[in-house]
C-alpha cells in the first residue's frame, strides 16, 4: 500500500535535483520560476534552467580570471511582464528569449559593485539593489527616469549601501535591508520618506542586529526580518516595536540556527525559515515551530543543511536551495509517497495484498486485505487496528 506522505505527519518530503541530474553547482544560492513554467536557479558557478526533466546551463560570462568570479549568481528575479533578471559581480543582467541568453543591462550612475538583489513592486518598478547602493527603474525601464538611494550620514536616507533584501508591504512601503541596519521608504508626493531602524544593545523590542538578510510578510500582515546570526524579528505596526525568535539549546521548540538566510510563505500561511543548520516552519498564529534536518537514514528528506534560498512555484511546491546539496523540493500535489507495509508488527499493516479501502466520517481509514483481515488507520495519530 501507497499513501500520500503528508498523511502521516506534518514532515515534508522532498525530491531532490543535484549536480548528478545536470546541475552546474550543487551551491543554490536563488531561485525564480518564469512565465513559461521554467525554473530557473542561481549557483556559485552559473544559471540552470529546470523544466522537470531536463537542466540547461548558463554561465553568464567568459573564462577569463574575473569573468569566472562574475559566474557567482547573487539574486534572480522573474517581473510582472516575464522578464527574467539576475544580478552577479558583474552587474545586472536580463535574460533575453530571442539569443537564449543573459545579457548585460547598464544602469546609468551605477557605482559598480556586484548586484545583490532585484524586487519589482506592485507598480512594475525594479528595484535592484547593490553592494555599493540602491536603484529604481522605472516600469517603462526609461533610464531617464532612474532614481539612486544612498547612505548619508548628513541627511535622511537607507543605513547602508550594501543592500540585502528588499520588500513592500500590504501599505505600500519599501524595506530595505542591509548588512548596517533596516530602512522603510514611502512615497509622499515627489519625495521619499525614510525611517532607519537598527539594533540597540540597550532596548530588547529594537532588531536583534544590524544585518538584515530577508524579509517577508505573513497572511495577517506580519512582517518578518531574518538576520545573519541572531534570529529573527516580527515588526508591530502599531507599536513600531521588535519582537525577537531566537534558537535556544535548551529549547527544542525554538528555531533551528539563529543564522537566517531566507524566509519563504508556504500555501498554508507557514514561514518557511532556511538557515545555516537547517529548516524551521512557523506557524505565525500561534507561533509553533518545527525543525527539520537532513537525516542519513531518510532518502527523501533534506539531503543538507546548509539553506541559502526558498522560493513558492506557481504550483505552490516549495523548492529549497541548499550550498552543497542542490535543490530539494517539496511538491503540494501528492507526486511522493511512502509505502505502509507488513514488516511483522502489530502496529503496522496485517497484509501487504490490499483488497479496498474506505474513509468513514472520523476520517480513519478502513484497508480491507486478502488473508489479514481489516485494518483501521487514524489519521490524527497513525496508529493502526486490526480486526
Amino acid at each position: 500500500m501507497i499513501c500520500p506522505p503528508l498523511l502521516k505527519g506534518q514532515n515534508p518530503s522532498f525530491s531532490h535535483v543535484t549536480t548528478e541530474n545536470g546541475l552546474s553547482s550543487n551551491a543554490i544560492l536563488t531561485m525564480s520560476q518564469d512565465a513559461a513554467g521554467f525554473m530557473w536557479m542561481g549557483t556559485a558557478n552559473g544559471i540552470n534552467r529546470f523544466d522537470g526533466r531536463i537542466v540547461k546551463q548558463y554561465l553568464v560570462h567568459s573564462n577569463n580570471q574575473e569573468a569566472r568570479s562574475s559566474n557567482n549568481i547573487f539574486c534572480l528575479h522573474t517581473d510582472q511582464d516575464g522578464v527574467l533578471w539576475a544580478g552577479t559581480y558583474g552587474g545586472l543582467l536580463r535574460y533575453s528569449i530571442e539569443k537564449d541568453a543573459f545579457v548585460k543591462i547598464s544602469i546609468p550612475g551605477y557605482k559598480g559593485g556586484e548586484v545583490t538583489y532585484i524586487y519589482s513592486d506592485q507598480k512594475k518598478n525594479l528595484w535592484v539593489g547593490s553592494s555599493r547602493g540602491l536603484y529604481l527603474l522605472s516600469a517603462d525601464r526609461d533610464s531617464s527616469k532612474i532614481q539612486s538611494f544612498f547612505h548619508d550620514d548628513a541627511s535622511p536616507s537607507i543605513t547602508n549601501n550594501y543592500i540585502k533584501c528588499i520588500y513592500e508591504d500590504h501599505t505600500g512601503a519599501i524595506w530595505v535591508g542591509t548588512n548596517g541596519g533596516l530602512t522603510q521608504l514611502q512615497h509622499r508626493g515627489s519625495n521619499w520618506q525614510f525611517q532607519q531602524f537598527k539594533h540597540l544593545p540597550s532596548d530588547p523590542n529594537s532588531l536583534s542586529a544590524n544585518y538584515i538578510t530577508t524579509i517577508m510578510e505573513d497572511a495577517q500582515q506580519g512582517l518578518w526580518f531574518g538576520t545573519l546570526n541572531n534570529g529573527l524579528n516580527k515588526y508591530n505596526y502599531s507599536t513600531g516595536k521588535f519582537v525577537r525568535l531566537l534558537h535556544s539549546s535548551n529549547d527544542p521548540n525554538s528555531i533551528i540556527n539563529n543564522n537566517i538566510r531566507q524566509i519563504a510563505l508556504d500555501q498554508n500561511g507557514r514561514l518557511w525559515v532556511g538557515t545555516q543548520e537547517g529548516l524551521s516552519i512557523i506557524q505565525p498564529l500561534n507561533m509553533s515551530v518545527l525543525s527539520f534536518q537532513h537525516n542519513p537514514s531518510n532518502k527523501n528528506g533534506l539531503n543538507q543543511n546548509s539553506i541559502y534560498s526558498i522560493y513558492q512555484d506557481a504550483q505552490k511546491s516549495m523548492w529549497i536551495g541548499t550550498y552543497f546539496g542542490g535543490a530539494n523540493i517539496s511538491f503540494s500535489s501528492n507526486t511522493l509517497f511512502q509505502i505502509i507495509q507488513n514488516n511483522g508488527s502489530s502496529s503496522n499493516l496485517s497484509n501487504n495484498v490490499v483488497s479496498g479501502m474506505v474513509e468513514d466520517s472520523n476520517s480513519d481509514l478502513w484497508i480491507g486485505t486478502e488473508g489479514g483481515g481489516l485494518n483501521r488507520i487514524s489519521k490524527k495519530n497513525w496508529n493502526f487496528n486490526r480486526f
